[in-house]
């Protein structure tokens, strides 16, 4: 594996200049308590040690399911089912669309 002798401050790139401030703010914001898990995709990588089925599913739905009880004590069940599979579920592939909806 070649590894990019660039300093991380110098480097443009998603990785270093959007996601890890958004990562360190999450991981340090008084009061929200995020766990971040920072996972990098390659061999031996399995959904599981994120808490999905598979790689195309795009939430944790044990943590979601959590914390919408948390937020809404007053749901029941049926209630869950319906909130995450309306979070879950599209009629489109067209992800802008799909984002909106959410």
């Amino acid at each position: 594996m070649v590894t990019d002798p660039t300093p991380d401050h110098i480097r443009l790139d998603e990785k270093n200049h959007v996601e890890e401030p958004f990562l360190k703010q999450l991981e340090t914001m008084p009061g929200m308590h995020w766990d971040v898990l920072r996972l990098e995709m390659g061999p031996g990588q399995t959904p599981h040690q994120t808490q999905r089925e598979d790689f195309i599913q795009v939430i944790m739905r044990t943590d979601l399911e959590t914390a919408l009880k948390k937020i809404n004590p007053w749901m029941n069940e049926q209630q869950l089912f319906e909130a995450i599979t309306d979070l879950t579920s599209f009629d489109t592939d067209n992800l802008i669309k799909n984002n909106q909806r959410v």
